[in-house]
Parts: C-alpha cells; structure tokens; sequence
C-alpha cells in the first residue's frame, strides 16, 4: 500500500506547509517550521508524523546533493553551447519540479502529512532528473517505445485529459500550470540533448512524452 495511503487510514491531521525557493540552478533547499522531534530522529524507523517529516527532508537534501555533483560533473564537461543549453535545460526542470510537486501536495493542503508527501515527491523527481544527467554522462541515451512522436504524444494527451477531467478550479489550473512547465523542460532539455550527441529531437521528444505519460499514469492510480 502506498505511504500515504496508509498515513491516511490511521487518521493523521493535516497541516499546511512553507512554500518552495526556486532560486538555485541544480537544488532547492525546503524550509518547514521547526520539528518538535530531536535533531537526529531514528529514520530508519520513523513513530511519528513529526519525525517523518523530518526524515523525508533528509532524503531529500540527499538526492538533491547527488544531483548537484551529477549537473557539475556533466557541466564542467560540456562544450560552451551544450553548457548553456544544459543550464537552461536545468532552470525549466526546476520550475517543473517544484509545480509538480507543489500540485501532488495539495492533495494533502492542511494536514500533518504534507511536508512528507512534498519531500518525497521532491526527492523522487529528483532522483529521477540525476539518472538522466548520469545517461548523458555515460552517453548512453536510451531509444524512445516509439520513434513515431505523434503514439507518444497521443498516449500523453489522452492520460493528461482523462485526469483534468476529474480535477476543478484550482487543482485543474495547477495541473496545466505543471503541464505547460513540463512542456517548457521537454524543449530545453531536448536541446540540450541535440547540442551533445547530436540525435533528432523528435527522439527525445517521444522518449519524454513516454515518460511523461507514465508519471500521469502514476500519479492517476494513485490519487483517483
């Protein structure tokens, strides 16, 4: 059963949460208000919500620490254009993470578990976007399902309107809010990809949109 799912049966409370900095290229550092637990909780065997959250940021601030060594590492070994494609690449990534996540943990707006349901999204998407940095790293850039962008691209559309469908208001804004910034990465992080293997960008488009149609898949199965 999924984390939340089970937070969620025991009856935890809800609190709301600080919201994000987007100020740095490769991290963003979440502030939470001050956990009544000890400095140095038992996270391998968390007993309370406080300590949860606790633990959950520090997996995080870990993620994104690899992160930041895997962007300077293929950083430092890019041309001067692949470099600052990569860095615009980054910079639209960021934008994507923190809306995606920021969308997720409304679903969980004024309760205890919030902190922990961003944290771990932040830490997932995280450990997500170094996995790519270390594929252009070891150049070894995996083929897309399909090389037809239109299947992909289809796969998408139908995923990201079946949930739209079933959000209102605010949860549907914020949702195309995150959509149009995972459009806004997929373009600049396909760039980048051309300036440094020189691949079509249709590949890499088709292999995002998969990807992308998965993560909606996900996040459907898991919240409707």
């Amino acid at each position: 059963m999924q984390l939340w799912k089970v937070l969620l049966a025991v009856g935890i409370d809800v609190v709301a949460i600080a919201s994000l900095d987007p100020s740095s290229i490769a991290r963003n550092e979440t502030s939470f208000p001050k956990s009544p637990v000890a400095q140095q909780p038992n996270c391998k065997n968390p007993q309370t919500q406080p300590e949860m959250n606790v633990c959950s940021r520090l997996d995080y601030q870990q993620a994104d620490r690899k992160l930041k060594q895997t962007y300077d590492r293929l950083r430092s070994k890019s041309t001067a254009t692949s470099r600052q494609q990569l860095v615009n690449s980054q910079t639209a990534w960021i934008a994507f993470r923190d809306s995606n996540c920021e969308f997720q943990q409304s679903f969980f707006e004024g309760g205890s578990i919030a902190p922990t349901m961003l944290n771990t999204c932040l830490s997932d998407v995280t450990q997500q976007r170094t996995s790519e940095l270390e594929m252009y790293l070891q150049n070894k850039i995996p083929a897309p399902i399909s090389a037809n962008l239109q299947i992909p691209d289809r796969n998408l559309n139908q995923i990201y309107d079946r949930i739209l469908s079933k959000l209102t208001g605010q949860s549907q804004n914020k949702l195309k809010s995150v959509q149009r910034n995972w459009i806004a990465f997929r373009d600049a992080n396909c760039k980048f990809e051309v300036s440094l293997a020189r691949t079509n960008s249709n590949f890499c488009r088709a292999r995002m949109s998969e990807q992308r149609a998965n993560s909606l898949t996900d996040l459907n199965n898991r919240f409707f």
